[in-house]
This record gives structure tokens, C-alpha cells and sequence, in this order.
């Protein structure tokens, strides 16, 4: 496609706007739910309300990351801390069945 005109495709989504070689040169793409995008020079334009949506949701991107990073490393720290209870019981029973095994047998 070459040319200026309108494209519709079979979802709903519109192109309004200049096509070169089959791309989207210069307009307007317009979705199926009415979310309108600009295209200038061959790339999306982004507007400063979807940059900054854009940062917002990187943001949260970033701190859900970080949330949950730190809670796998409260469950690490946990299970080694229960693993280190486990391994001291071992040893204390180990101990308090040794010194029985010490004791003279009463008579």
C-alpha cells in the first residue's frame, strides 16, 4: 500500500493516515475500544499521558519486583532457620543419647 487514506482492519482497528511500501508512515491508529495512537515517521508516538501511564506501570513494575524479591529472601532466611532448629535438636538428642550410653548401669 502506498498513498494517504483510512485502513480498517478486521478487528475494528483503524489506520488514518499516510502508508509507504505497506507501512504506516504519518496518522492516526485508532483500536477497536476507541485508544487512539499516533505514528510519526514510521514509530508510535507516544503521548505525555501514556508516558507517563508507561513510567507508572514501570514503577510499579520495579517495586512489585522488589516486594517480591524480598520476600523469597524472608522465606530463605526462614527455612534455613528452621533447618538450624531441626539440626539442633538432632544434636542435642544425639548428646543426651550419649551421655546415657556413659552413665554406669545402677546396680
Amino acid at each position: 500500500m502506498q498513498g494517504r487514506g483510512t485502513y480498517t482492519w478486521a478487528n475494528g482497528t483503524r489506520f488514518e493516515g499516510e502508508w509507504r511500501d505497506g507501512i504506516q508512515i504519518s496518522g492516526i491508529k485508532i483500536g477497536p475500544d476507541g485508544t487512539r495512537v499516533e505514528i510519526a515517521n514510521g514509530a508510535v508516538v507516544e503521548s505525555p499521558q501514556q508516558a507517563v501511564a508507561r513510567v507508572k506501570l514501570e514503577e510499579e513494575r520495579k517495586a512489585q519486583e522488589g516486594r517480591d524479591r524480598l520476600a523469597r529472601e524472608a522465606r530463605t532466611r526462614a527455612a534455613q532457620a528452621r533447618a538450624a532448629e531441626r539440626e539442633q535438636a538432632r544434636k542435642n538428642e544425639q548428646d543426651a543419647q550419649d551421655a546415657q550410653e556413659k552413665k554406669p548401669a545402677r546396680q
